[in-house]
């Protein structure tokens, strides 16, 4: 890109009825967000990037000490896990990729709890014919840690 080129860049959202604006926007010298600046100061988002240009990190702060999300990639830069918190900023929740399956795990005390399958691929023989979604009140088979822990080192080596 060219100095002065324009950057494609969004730098707020007003409500035209208002004329409030909802947010603004900062970006870093690669373009990439960094932060979106709420008017509600509970909203506010910090954006953190790994070398290789993917989110580590959604946080409440600057200092990055209020974590929203958090993601974890392997070494081909596939995310392989994502961590939600909470209001307080307590993990609640992962979810696993491994391969084409999607599993999730709620965490309480910074324990794990059982991990059950969230969606997988169908493949039909000559390739991929849909995904199957779990549906949230239903109680699949929980795998347990250390076979899921085993499927996903297996995967990642």
């Amino acid at each position: 890109m060219r100095l002065g080129e324009p950057k494609n860049q969004l730098q707020s959202i007003t409500n035209m009825l208002t004329s409030t604006e909802y947010a603004g926007y900062t970006y870093d010298e690669m373009g990439r967000l960094t932060y979106e600046n709420t008017s509600n100061a509970a909203q506010k988002k910090y954006i953190k990037y790994d070398v290789t240009g993917k989110v580590v990190l959604i946080s409440r702060n600057a200092a990055f000490t209020q974590p929203v999300v958090e993601y974890v990639y392997n070494e081909l830069g596939q995310r392989i896990i994502k961590k939600l918190y909470n209001s307080s900023y307590v993990e609640i929740n992962r979810t696993y990729y491994v391969g084409d399956a999607v599993y999730t795990q709620p965490v309480t005390g910074g324990v794990g709890g059982a991990i059950t399958v969230q969606e997988y691929e169908i493949d039909g023989g000559g390739g991929r014919i849909g995904i199957y979604y779990r549906p949230g009140d239903i109680q699949s088979d929980p795998i347990s840690n250390s076979s899921f822990l085993f499927l996903l080192l297996t995967i990642i080596s």
